[in-house]
């Protein structure tokens, strides 16, 4: 973290947290300022350290007193959290756990490497001094971050949180890391260097049936929206760290599914994890590993970009090298076959949103001389009242009586209300299906699967 640490890229999203509209913050107590900390030092004397760069940032979230009240307001807690996450993406997933800031008294044998080892004197009582003047970790001094609104608020630490506020799953990755660099926390990492790697050459299975051309490009989360692939990634993020709780953007709850919410999670083992998300009636997106780490990110990335990114096919699954070892993501009916966690309801309007076509033939037959169309979406809008649709359709012929406006009432088969209506009318004389082709050219729907029946309703087909 040191090495990508201090570019022009943290200055720049670390002034970035403390404008409100960035970070959402409504009062006076979430705006986003420049927390300090004060601890004593080897020598006894109390000192305000400020909470920057990558070591006193860890010092912070360590805070004993309310950790999460003060790392929500100190703006390069978010800076380093965000370089955490590109950092991690650059190599191989894995969270970069370098500085540690420990949970307890540590055997020092080989921890000079750790970046933060020589920086803590934890006595037996669990008070902690800071030696700032140690060589591992530079940090960011005063003149760097400069508030216009004055310093921020200052919180004294003493003691660190100790290690049972903590998930097991992280305790033990860092567990892990204090013994590969030849310490000791009470337990040992060892048991994971017979833990064999992914080959690199290892590539995916993916099942021989092709997702419907339909397949909605993203569906609606709770910050915008997102890909299968992209749902895929969030619960890769959680799944291959050990986690089985939640999933970015993503209402729901760990155990069962409630109506109310749209994923489920269940815990296979230790390490292993099933997520499922419901994106349809009777549709789920799933995901489920064995085992976390490594080869859990090379495994299921080899699989959303192979088999569901590009492919388009409704499953991918890899064997791993080690004993039980697998990983498999795709879709499949709701609560189908192989899934493992609790049941979904029925309640068949309980799903992601995602785009939702009807089409109907408005006309009364042959004696009127045109053909009056009207179609409901739900989830798209081009931005320009509709013109996309207008435009396709007026290739048809002549066009009139043309709107786009909100729809007060329909609601698809599943209940869901539909957000958009279109209606027109084009001459009788159009080519053949020219109305459903202007549709299908304007939503980037398969060529084919829209028809639009004469006083009838029918609903494009996604799945």
């Amino acid at each position: 973290m040191d090495t990508y640490a201090y570019s022009k890229g943290w200055v720049w999203y670390h002034e970035l947290m403390h404008i409100d509209w960035a970070t959402k913050a409504t009062t006076g107590t979430t705006h986003v300022t420049d927390i300090r900390f004060s601890m004593r030092d080897v020598d006894g004397k109390k000192k305000p350290y400020p909470a920057t760069g990558p070591l006193n940032n860890k010092i912070l979230a360590r805070n004993s007193q309310t950790p999460g009240f003060w790392t929500s307001r100190n703006a390069d807690s978010y800076t380093s959290f965000a370089l955490s996450r590109y950092v991690q993406s650059q190599i191989g997933g894995i969270y970069p756990h370098l500085p540690l800031a420990p949970f307890q008294t540590i055997t020092p044998s080989g921890l000079t490497e750790a970046h933060g080892g020589q920086n803590f004197d934890i006595q037996n009582d669990g008070t902690v001094y800071y030696n700032a003047s140690s060589p591992d970790t530079a940090q960011v001094g005063d003149s760097c971050f400069v508030d216009d609104e004055g310093s921020g608020d200052t919180t004294e630490i003493d003691k660190f949180s100790t290690g049972d506020q903590y998930p097991s799953d992280y305790k033990s990755q860092w567990e892990q890391w204090v013994g590969d660099l030849g310490g000791s926390a009470g337990s040992s990492g060892g048991s994971s260097k017979d833990f064999q790697p992914l080959p690199s050459d290892k590539q995916p299975s993916c099942s021989g049936t092709n997702l419907n051309a339909n397949f909605p490009s993203s569906w609606v989360t709770t910050d915008g929206h997102a890909s299968a692939g992209e749902l895929l990634y969030r619960m890769r993020d959680q799944a291959c760290q050990g986690k089985c709780e939640n999933i970015q953007g993503l209402p729901g709850n760990s155990g069962n599914p409630s109506p109310q919410g749209y994923f489920a999670a269940a815990r296979q083992s230790d390490t292993g994890c099933e997520y499922a998300v419901k994106i349809a009636a009777d549709k789920e997106l799933y995901f489920y590993v064995t085992n976390d780490g490594s080869n859990c990110y090379d495994a299921t990335e080899k699989m959303i970009n192979t088999c569901i990114n590009d492919k388009k096919n409704d499953a991918g699954w890899i064997n791993g090298p080690n004993y039980g070892e697998f990983y498999q993501v795709g879709v499949r009916a709701l609560n189908g076959d192989g899934s493992r966690h609790g049941s979904f309801p029925g309640d068949k309007n309980n799903h992601l949103g995602y785009r939702q076509v009807a089409c109907q033939r408005t006309d009364n037959g042959k004696s009127d001389l045109w053909y009056g169309f009207r179609v409901e979406v739900t989830d798209w809008d081009d931005g320009d009242y509709g013109r996309t649709i207008r435009d396709h359709a007026k290739k048809c012929g002549l066009l009139s009586q043309w709107k786009y406006e909100d729809e007060p009432s329909f609601a698809f088969s599943d209940g869901r209300k539909a957000d958009k209506y279109a209606s027109w009318r084009l001459p009788l004389l159009i080519g053949d299906r020219c109305g459903e082709k202007a549709i299908e050219a304007a939503l980037g729907l398969q060529s084919g699967s829209v028809s639009c029946k004469r006083g009838e309703w029918n609903e494009v087909s996604m799945f």
